[in-house]
């Protein structure tokens, strides 16, 4: 993961942080969903564009 990419969320200031509050994220969830936080697990980052929008 890039920080450009990461920035496109809009919730941290460096790479690190963005790192540090993603990795708690998913240790908590792992814990309530049933899988084990891992350095190398895959992550999806999707972007979305607005095409249409109700007036």
């Amino acid at each position: 993961m890039t920080y450009d990419i990461c920035k496109l969320e809009g919730e941290d200031d460096t790479l690190a942080s963005w790192q540090r509050g993603h990795q708690r994220f998913f240790t908590e969830e792992g814990k309530e969903l049933g899988y084990e936080f891992t350095e190398d697990m895959p992550v999806v980052f999707e972007e979305f564009e607005v095409v249409y929008q109700e007036p």
